[in-house]
């Protein structure tokens, strides 16, 4: 079946004081994106408030969450140890972004299995959904 509905999740490490650097090396996976308390906010005279380590998924047309967490956890799962570690060193946070596109009407399964709720709890991440709903106008 096609699927216009697009999900796409972000792995977000973050402090007020934190070497993206260090991290890198430590975990030896490099982020989609990063930044610096302080760095400017392109297209904007904000500043940035906190520093940021952030690996994204594409953005897939699916309307199955699972095919989101099985790429986080592909890339994530061996490094659980690092990541940890690291957070309770370094004081870092970590959050889950989890962006949600809902496209005409096909509404997504947002399963979390065992495997990936352990991943989850053992890096001490927050979850935060970012719901969007349209409709193809034809």
């Amino acid at each position: 079946m096609q699927y216009n509905t697009k999900i796409q999740g972000y792995l977000s490490i973050f402090a007020d004081h934190f070497d993206v650097s260090q991290f890198n090396k430590e975990i030896n996976i490099y982020p989609s994106k990063y930044w610096y308390i302080g760095d400017s906010i392109k297209g904007s005279k904000a500043i940035r408030k906190e520093s940021c380590w952030e690996f994204s998924t594409p953005s897939i047309e699916t309307i199955f969450f699972s095919d989101v967490s099985k790429i986080i956890l592909s890339k994530f799962k061996n490094k659980v140890y690092i990541i940890k570690e690291y957070i309770e060193k370094n004081k870092v946070n970590v959050k889950l972004y989890v962006i949600l596109e809902i496209w005409d009407d096909q509404t997504p399964s947002m399963h979390f299995d065992k495997e990936f709720i352990d991943f989850l709890h053992e890096i001490n991440a927050v979850v935060n959904f970012d719901i969007y709903v349209s409709k193809n106008d034809k």
